[in-house]
């Protein structure tokens, strides 16, 4: 069935660790009221 090989799935690979920590550290904005800043109606 496995040849022996490890399989990881593709969101647990360290190249995928290493990106989403490469996202944690980039800046963020931060919107008080997200609807509001992009225009999003209430009842839509």
């Amino acid at each position: 069935m496995y040849d022996g090989a490890l399989l990881l799935e593709p969101e647990l690979r360290p190249e995928f660790i290493e990106k989403m920590g490469d996202r944690e550290r980039e800046p963020v904005v931060q919107v008080a009221d997200f609807r509001r800043r992009f225009g999003l109606e209430e009842n839509v």
